[in-house]
């Protein structure tokens, strides 16, 4: 299978959480990593039921320089925030 590149990296994250890609059991690779310098490192993640409301959560997964989800890929929505406008960038297939 091949890799898409499913978002630019380009548009910034909030301290609010934003639906960046919903995954189903037929997704066979994901990889998230954050597009920033080397300095900073501050995006979360978390994951819902496809087409639940989205999270409350407090606290979610911290997205460090990225992330390949090699033991399994979480299956629902997958929400991403960042109280420092960092951008997120994810591949699958």
């Amino acid at each position: 299978f091949a890799y898409t590149k499913d978002n630019t990296g380009t548009t910034a994250l909030t301290a609010s959480w934003a639906l960046v890609k919903t995954t189903t059991t037929a997704t066979k690779a994901l990889r998230m990593s954050a597009a920033c310098n080397a300095a900073t490192y501050d995006i979360e993640y978390t994951v819902v039921t496809a087409g639940a409301s989205a999270p409350t959560d407090t606290r979610g997964q911290a997205l460090l320089a990225g992330e390949d989800f090699l033991a399994g890929i979480p299956v629902g929505d997958i929400y991403a925030r960042s109280a420092t406008a960092q951008t997120l960038i994810i591949w699958s297939a």
